[in-house]
């Protein structure tokens, strides 16, 4: 029993990279098939958004704008803005959603910045993020446990409802979402720890901000001979 909980808990990292829709290249067609289904929905609720967006301006818009702006607003959260980097699976959108905002917002590359970000990181707001993390992973292991007590079935056909409902309700796009908003949250406020750290100069607006978060990436990836920008300060 121990043996066997270490490894369902280690095959919690790539079940949930299978739940995200990162699946192997032969089921390219399928993947495509539903990434495009997602772009067409997208496509056609953005007018929709727009006009509810348009009604909220107005000086008395009333519950159903405000209904319909939430629910549309929600789930173009849980998506990324682009539909080159839509995933085949909620959870997957959601978290490539989350990936994405430091892009869109600051010029900022997840993958390139984030573990520079991490080590600049308060300790309450780590351990804020490991704890979502760790609720995220708790969630996909219940679900491998509920899918494996399927095998039960010989015994009682009540296994398949039961091992299936716990796998349905326990992985959730929920804890996700809050993983992702947490990790969104720690680039919009200690984003600029990274700058002081690196003796890279401050941005003084937002347009700036996302011109010189893009070089920022760019410096953190490969390095940089420039003679620009000048470095600032030390820490």
């Amino acid at each position: 029993m121990a043996a066997s909980g270490i490894l369902i808990a280690r095959a919690a990292t790539p079940a949930l990279r299978l739940l995200e829709g990162y699946w192997p290249a032969w089921t390219s067609p399928l993947r495509r098939r539903l990434c495009d289904g997602l772009a067409e929905r997208a496509a056609a609720e953005a007018p929709a958004w727009q006009r509810t967006q348009a009604r909220l301006q107005e000086a008395d818009p009333t519950a159903e704008d405000l209904a319909a702006y939430a629910r549309l607003e929600r789930r173009r959260r849980r998506r990324p803005a682009s539909a080159a980097y839509f995933m085949p699976t909620p959870i997957g959108n959601i978290l490539r959603a989350a990936e994405r905002r430091p892009v869109d917002k600051y010029g900022l590359d997840t993958v390139a910045v984030w573990p520079h970000l991490w080590l600049l990181l308060p300790e309450a707001t780590r351990a804020e993020l490991r704890a979502a993390r760790a609720a995220v992973d708790t969630a996909v292991v219940t679900a491998i446990w509920g899918i494996l007590f399927c095998a039960f079935t010989p015994f009682t056909w009540l296994a398949v409802p039961i091992g299936l409902a716990i796998a349905v309700t326990r992985v959730t796009p929920v804890r996700a979402q809050a993983f992702g908003e947490l990790i969104e949250a720690a680039y919009d406020l200690h984003r600029t720890a990274i700058y002081h750290q690196l003796r890279w100069p401050l941005p003084a607006n937002p347009q700036e901000e996302h011109r010189s978060g893009a070089q920022l990436t760019t410096y953190l990836r490969r390095g940089s001979d420039s003679t620009n920008p000048a470095f600032t300060a030390g820490p």
